[in-house]
């Protein structure tokens, strides 16, 4: 198991946003200041892509209005963490104007590839479950 000293918390941040709330997996690299977002951007009507970033802390910017604790990453998997994330596919194009092009049970949209992104990080024994001391308090928007 991943103690704190040797590890970082993983989180699931829910981005507010016009059209459809956002999901994205957040690595709290240093706690309250900075981490690695990962995450994938684009529509489904234009496809989507990975992406992986440095970031600023999540509740620092205006349109974050969660975070969730999912688990831990030992500092030595740290860089797994993209690697397993890119191995899931971000979901394609999935309409032509307003034509849908897949059948709509098999929509995809970033809160899939986000539940999809965890269970392989989980499977792949990157991310650890939180240890007894760790708050699975949600972080909310002051």
């Amino acid at each position: 198991m991943a103690t704190p000293h040797s590890s970082y918390i993983v989180y699931l941040i829910l981005y507010l946003s016009p059209i459809q709330n956002h999901h994205a997996i957040f690595v709290g690299i240093q706690p309250g200041a900075r981490g690695q977002l990962c995450h994938v951007v684009g529509s489904m009507q234009q496809g989507m892509r990975f992406e992986a970033r440095e970031s600023g802390w999540p509740l620092t910017g205006v349109t974050c209005e969660w975070m969730k604790p999912l688990g831990r990453v030992s500092q030595d998997k740290f860089a797994e963490v993209e690697g397993v994330c890119r191995t899931v596919p971000p979901p394609a194009k999935q309409f032509e104007k307003n034509k849908l092009l897949v059948p709509k049970d098999q929509l995809r949209h970033c809160q899939h590839w986000t539940e999809e992104a965890i269970a392989a990080l989980k499977a792949g024994q990157v991310l650890e479950p939180l240890g007894p001391d760790d708050s699975t308090d949600v972080i909310r928007r002051h």
